[in-house]
């Protein structure tokens, strides 16, 4: 079953960072990206998250999907806490070489894709039709096309009873092609794959999975008892449980123990 746990008020870290649905690597402060090979630098919005109070980039507030901001050169994002305490991120975008075709990633219906080499394989929950499907994917080419018709991330349909190839065309011209296998869970598969909390319709705060448990850390400040969970599972059926844990007693320190000693003489006075 889910944790929750809050970040406290001096929390001041961006957590995840993307433009254009081209999600950043976040090494300490430091975050890079690379968009596509026709990418302009100029005029970009970037989605990310936060354990901070407030986001800004000189002086002006940044809004999440929203503020726009030109990232020619590298851009510093500065996290405030409730606290008032600040972290600085420096934010470097990059535009993939003309050479480049990769697809860097492959969703369909949030569930993410395996990549072997130039093979792309997926499995959707028990239960799921093939056909007409939508897959969200990253590319470093211009263009990404499926039996000659051009392929828009998260908007063309697709057959995927059958394997179908997607070519990537770099700007100069070369391509790659990748085959593409979609196969649907056996019945008795019953995982959860991946895990989020308001993950609509930015990005969200992903949790970690490991075996039955899975955990996850809010914003500082949010209200736990009105969230919205988003989930990727092997089955199309997946049923909240919720169990409650005892509350255990406080440990009585041995110094807590002669205070209250202490303030019972007192009253005894």
């Amino acid at each position: 079953m889910p944790f929750f746990s809050l970040f406290g008020g001096g929390a001041r870290d961006i957590t995840s960072f993307a433009i254009n649905g081209v999600p950043a690597t976040i090494n300490g402060t430091t975050i890079n990206l690379t968009l596509p090979c026709d990418g302009i630098l100029t005029d970009l919005v970037a989605s990310f998250s936060t354990t901070g109070e407030r986001v800004e980039v000189r002086g002006v507030k940044q809004v999440n999907g929203v503020t726009h901001n030109d990232f020619s050169n590298p851009v510093v994002y500065t996290v405030f806490s409730k606290k008032g305490s600040s972290k600085s991120y420096s934010v470097y975008v990059a535009v993939a070489n003309f050479t480049e075709k990769a697809i860097t990633h492959f969703s369909i219906n949030g569930v993410s894709a395996t990549f072997i080499g130039n093979s792309i394989s997926l499995i959707l929950p028990y239960g799921s039709e093939l056909s007409p499907l939508t897959a969200t994917f990253n590319t470093t080419g211009r263009e990404v096309t499926v039996e000659s018709v051009a392929q828009i991330s998260g908007e063309t349909q697709n057959d995927f009873s059958h394997q179908l190839t997607y070519t990537v065309e770099a700007c100069d011209g070369s391509t790659q092609d990748y085959s593409v296998t979609v196969t649907v869970a056996s019945s008795d598969a019953k995982a959860i794959t991946a895990f989020a909390i308001n993950g609509i319709p930015a990005i969200g705060i992903p949790a970690s999975i490991d075996g039955a448990t899975i955990s996850l850390t809010l914003h500082c400040g949010t209200d736990r008892s009105h969230l919205i969970a988003t989930f990727a599972a092997d089955s199309p059926n997946v049923r909240l449980t919720v169990r409650y844990r005892r509350a255990e007693k406080p440990r009585t320190t041995l110094a807590h123990r002669k205070y209250t000693l202490l303030r019972q003489r007192m009253v005894r006075l």
